[in-house]
């Protein structure tokens, strides 16, 4: 079984979010240094285009860097439409969501809590900025 998660990007001024699930190896380890890595590498643009391009077919199979640093994102193309935006981000039948803001590049992580009814955390210890 995969670690879901989605992986967004947020505009402050009207709080729209543009977001793709990601199947497997969603959790911080992984995420947080490919996010930061992926947009050091192709921009929050291509991050953008990423996201938008994978949500036709579903989401993400997985996204992470390779142990020789190479950025690595896989399809699922599932023919499923899967649109991650304000609404479902936070959605309960994930664990962790990550969103970058487009303004200042700063990434914040969320991780479920079934402690709080499902409800979610912000991670303080994970936030961290990305060049944009």
């Amino acid at each position: 079984m995969g670690t879901h998660c989605h992986m967004g990007i947020i505009d402050r001024r009207d709080k729209s979010i543009v977001g793709t699930y990601v199947h497997y190896d969603g959790y911080p380890d992984n995420m947080i240094p490919a996010i930061q890595g992926y947009v050091r590498e192709k921009t929050l643009t291509g991050l953008h285009i990423l996201i938008t391009q994978s949500q036709s077919g579903g989401g993400l199979h997985c996204f992470h860097q390779s142990s020789n640093g190479m950025l690595e994102s896989k399809f699922l193309d599932d023919g499923e439409l899967c649109i991650i935006n304000e609404l479902n981000f936070l959605d309960p039948l994930i664990d962790y969501a990550y969103l970058v803001h487009r303004d200042t590049g700063l990434l914040e992580t969320f991780q479920r809590t079934i402690e709080k009814n499902d409800g979610w955390e912000k991670m303080m210890e994970h936030k961290t900025y990305v060049a944009v």
